[in-house]
């Protein structure tokens, strides 16, 4: 589930869901233009228990997505401000819970259990109980190497395959292609049959897959400098022009290459396969000054750079589908952008 999708839902229907508990302000809290994901609220229960949470909202509460945001949570910084640090799932596995308890982070989820224990708030809520992940099999067709089958699928949706072509093509076990491509039959994504298997609804397979991630997989640094996105595209191209397998611009400055109309002169990102500081290093940039953002992200596996286009002669840009997923995970106006880089690049 999209992040902006969690917290829009847990804003919406609040009331509902934590009936003993009050807004008494509320504050969207900017993430440097890579999400809408956090939100800052001040709760009181009663006539003065309250509590002021800072909320990181993820797109599962499955025990690595929450231990990939506990990763994320400015632990130290918040506790300095008063804030109590929390998670926001759709639904909180009991791992997800054991491990928010284990880091003394407070929880909430969208089907009204929650954990939040201050000196200033105790409330506790267990209504529905998520049941454990099974330990074997496929337990999401859109976690680790799994999701490479969907990857290889979307970037040759006409292609009919054998296992074993798509085994190699996706660069997978012949037994995790198996399974992970039962369970998208199951889900009536593609049709498997005798004669081979072939992608039977790439636009609902790209939404479960676009509902399922999460950006923040690929670690990532911020930098700043003074100097328009486009001018350090060309830097870019000068000072890496051997390394385009290394590297491929995604979100604003991808979709500015695919679709000129879309601009955006004060932010760049790109997947960068090695240390951060290099690109840094290189452009000349800077963690504290400047107008224009630099994101650059560690791609959480290689196959991010599966499909990557050149945009010009030493400028990759990453293949549509990832692109749209990445943009989904942003805030509305980003969101807007995957739509027409769908509708424009994509088709489906």
């Amino acid at each position: 589930m999209r992040q902006a999708d969690v917290l829009s839902r847990f804003l919406h229907e609040f009331d509902k869901l934590y009936p003993k508990l009050a807004f008494r302000s509320m504050r969207r809290v900017s993430s440097g233009g890579i999400g809408p994901a956090r939100l800052q609220l001040q709760l009181q229960m009663g006539a003065s228990a309250t509590a002021s949470l800072d909320i990181l909202a993820v797109g599962e509460g499955g025990e690595q997505a929450v231990l990939r945001a506990l990763e994320r949570l400015p632990l130290q910084e918040t506790r300095a401000k008063g804030l109590v640090p929390t998670l926001l799932a759709p639904q909180m596995s009991p791992e997800g819970q054991q491990a928010c308890e284990q880091a003394n982070v407070a929880w909430l989820d969208l089907t009204g259990n929650a954990h939040i224990e201050t000196e200033g708030l105790f409330y506790v809520v267990q209504r529905h109980r998520a049941e454990s992940t099974p330990s074997s099999g496929v337990q999401t067709p859109f976690e680790g190497k799994a999701e490479r089958v969907a990857r290889t699928l979307l970037m040759h949706p006409r292609r009919r395959w054998r296992m074993r072509e798509l085994a190699a093509e996706a660069q997978i076990s012949l037994g995790l292609a198996s399974m992970v491509t039962t369970t998208l039959a199951e889900g009536r994504l593609v049709v498997k049959g005798r004669d081979g298997l072939q992608l039977f609804d790439p636009g609902g397979l790209l939404e479960s897959w676009a509902q399922a991630y999460d950006i923040h997989r690929s670690a990532f640094r911020v930098f700043r400098v003074d100097q328009p996105a486009g001018s350090l595209i060309g830097k870019l191209q000068r000072a890496f022009p051997a390394k385009t397998e290394s590297y491929a611009l995604t979100l604003w400055s991808a979709t500015s290459a695919y679709l000129p109309s879309e601009i955006s002169p004060h932010r760049m990102a790109l997947y960068w396969d090695g240390v951060p500081d290099d690109v840094g290093s290189a452009l000349g940039l800077d963690e504290d000054r400047g107008d224009t953002y630099v994101f650059v992200f560690n791609p959480y596996d290689e196959s991010v750079f599966w499909g990557a286009q050149a945009a010009a002669p030493g400028i990759a840009l990453v293949h549509p589908c990832q692109l749209y997923l990445d943009l989904g995970c942003g805030d509305e106006q980003e969101i807007a952008l995957a739509q027409r880089v769908r509708e424009k690049l994509l088709g489906w």
